[in-house]
């Protein structure tokens, strides 16, 4: 729980073995029935990172709407926050047209945890997204490496952190449930309806007392198994012959307290 998405790395590279580690850790992803539609595209070095960073901003710079393009414009900008390895991930949508992109995400994701138990800072990277359907940029990527009938759904940077600890503490959004909350209307409904079951239940049981109906125990459970089952039936053999306590419980219930 202590991994964070790192935006400033040291310039020193990685070696290869913590490479294939994080990327084998990524490919053992989960995936839609199994049909792993994902493509890794690696990128090692500041010059090639530097040459994908300018086709970034043409590209961006060509857009009138860009929810990036205010980062992208800036001087210092770098697609990879400077980081020496960057991956392109994407995915064919041929394949599985419905999956790929969740297929890709889970990958990412597990590349994410990998990097971190090894030591490596990373940081997921969304600007490629908006520029599948840019023909120039889309020209360039073919070129690169990816294969044209895949689109690209993520990207990551990986690197040596420079600065504080990749433990540092940081508070997140709980969001989660534990099972479901439920407001006080919906358990008095809840209550109330195993109340009138339960009572039902009782009203068959002495119907079946007065006409003569022998009611051994055996008899009333196999009897309300089939009959009525729930919650409460199978006090009703302690209601009646054993313990005249369970009334008590009964009413308290039918109170909803």
């Amino acid at each position: 729980m202590t991994r964070r998405s790192v935006r400033k790395y040291k310039p020193e590279q990685f070696s290869d073995e913590i490479l294939h580690q994080i990327i084998e850790t990524g490919l053992y992803a989960p995936s839609a029935m199994g049909r792993q539609p994902w493509h890794l595209f690696v990128v090692r070095g500041q010059q090639i990172i530097a040459a994908v960073d300018r086709e970034v901003k043409t590209a961006t710079a060509r857009m009138p709407e860009n929810p990036y393009k205010k980062f992208v414009g800036s001087a210092s900008y770098s697609i990879s926050y400077h980081a020496p390895t960057f991956i392109i991930v994407s995915g064919n949508t041929t394949l599985s047209p419905r999956n790929a992109p969740f297929d890709c995400a889970l990958l990412l994701g597990n590349m994410f945890l990998a990097a971190h138990a090894l030591g490596i800072g990373a940081c997921w990277i969304n600007q490629l997204n908006v520029l599948n359907d840019k023909p120039g940029f889309r020209t360039y990527m073919t070129q690169l490496g990816i294969p044209p009938v895949n689109r690209i759904f993520g990207c990551a940077c990986f690197g040596y952190t420079d600065g504080p600890s990749l433990s540092w503490p940081n508070t997140r959004k709980h969001r989660h449930h534990h099972g479901v909350k439920q407001n006080d209307m919906t358990i008095k409904t809840q209550r109330k309806s195993e109340c009138i079951s339960f009572l039902c239940t009782c009203s068959c049981v002495v119907f079946l007392s007065l006409i003569g109906v022998p009611c051994s125990d055996a008899f009333v459970r196999r009897f309300f198994a089939k009959v009525m089952p729930g919650t409460y039936c199978c006090h009703v053999i302690c209601l009646f012959k054993c313990q005249p306590a369970i009334c008590d419980r009964f009413f308290d219930d039918l109170s909803l307290r």
